[in-house]
């Protein structure tokens, strides 16, 4: 992969981590009510992430991650790495809130049987068929919960052989259900992007048009409130059925073609001469920051909520939305030390966790 493809790839994941980030801000408790709520910028930075996702990992499983094991590892150490913090701050700002008598976030149900919603946060069984449980309020956690079904069908695809590879393929998108299902083909968008580059490495004489007009279309798309406007012809097509049914999967329409559109900017990156990105204090400044998103994408929720109660925050005051947002970005950053990046450590643990688990089985 080309440095600065590598970069834009990076860019992306930051932009679309920032977009979320945003979104939520705009929730009322936080600014106010001066912004109407952008979900749609959070849903299509989800749609982002997902294409991203399905790029990096086929690439990954073709050119590093060769084997199961290595495989394994991999996603192990980088989920875990953040998702155990991110459960246990979730947790925390739940207890925190039943004592000081903050509002509550997190459903109570959740805290009074600890152990039982405690495995299915991290076991990311949460929305599987028809489960529909946040990790202690962590609004953010339920992509992942579908994210980490795409890494182990896919894992499965690729590793497996004969026939058995094609039943416990089956049975795992048995086991998603409908909700997950719905998002799956834009995390296999991005394995077909990748799969193209692959196959088609020459350099294409519109790719600089393709791309910038991609991009020019995905703001236009969010501005203009054409996403809004796909969703509620689709919902009343089905009578109601995908606001009554499917849950965080219910604006799969308008997040399929800004999936579209994402996948076509990376397509086009690919063929392009990003001059840009081969600056060393750009890339080094975009690489940086994107080197903490998934830890701001899974904990910025629970810093917001946490962090807006201890300083007896002010909505209506700039200052103290000012505040918020610095607080809450110094806190990922920390924090973000000790999850993104500590992966080697992570990946060692996993690694003698395989290896034992390995042992046992020769042994049995």
């Amino acid at each position: 992969m080309k440095r600065e493809f590598s970069v834009y790839l990076d860019l992306v994941r930051l932009l679309a981590a920032t977009g979320v980030f945003v979104a939520h801000l705009t929730f009322p408790r936080f600014t106010g009510g001066y912004f109407s709520y952008q979900g749609k910028l959070a849903a299509e930075g989800v749609a982002a992430f997902f294409v991203l996702s399905g790029y990096v990992i086929a690439y990954v499983a073709d050119a590093k991650e060769r084997t199961a094991k290595a495989y394994a590892i991999s996603r192990l150490a980088r989920i875990y790495s953040v998702a155990l913090p991110a459960i246990a701050l979730a947790i925390m700002v739940g207890f925190l809130s039943v004592h000081f008598g903050w509002q509550l976030n997190v459903p109570l149900y959740q805290l009074r049987q600890l152990p039982k919603y405690f495995l299915l946060a991290l076991t990311f069984s949460g929305h599987l068929g028809p489960l529909q449980e946040s990790a202690f309020g962590n609004y953010a956690f339920w992509s992942l919960d579908y994210e980490v079904w795409y890494y182990i069908t896919f894992g499965c695809f690729i590793f497996l052989a004969g026939s058995r590879k094609y039943f416990v393929v089956a049975l795992l998108l048995l086991l998603m259900g409908p909700r997950p299902l719905f998002d799956f083909p834009m995390w296999i968008l991005g394995v077909g992007t990748y799969q193209l580059h692959k196959r088609v490495d020459r350099t294409i004489p519109w790719a600089s048009l393709l791309f910038f007009g991609s991009l020019a279309l995905l703001v236009m798309y969010r501005l203009t409130g054409l996403d809004a406007a796909v969703d509620d012809w689709v919902n009343g097509a089905f009578n109601g059925w995908p606001h009554k049914s499917l849950g965080d999967s219910q604006e799969f329409a308008s997040q399929y073609l800004a999936a579209c559109l994402v996948a076509m900017s990376i397509l086009s990156a690919g063929y392009m001469r990003l001059g840009f990105f081969e600056h060393r204090s750009v890339a080094g400044a975009i690489t940086w920051l994107a080197s903490f998103t998934f830890t701001l994408y899974l904990t910025q929720m629970s810093f917001l909520e946490l962090l807006s109660h201890l300083f007896r925050y002010d909505s209506h005051a700039p200052l103290y939305v000012g505040c918020l947002v610095a607080a809450t970005l110094l806190s990922v950053w920390l924090l973000g030390q000790l999850t993104e990046h500590r992966k080697q450590w992570w990946r060692k643990l996993f690694r003698i966790i395989i290896d034992s688990a390995e042992g046992v089985l020769r042994r049995a």
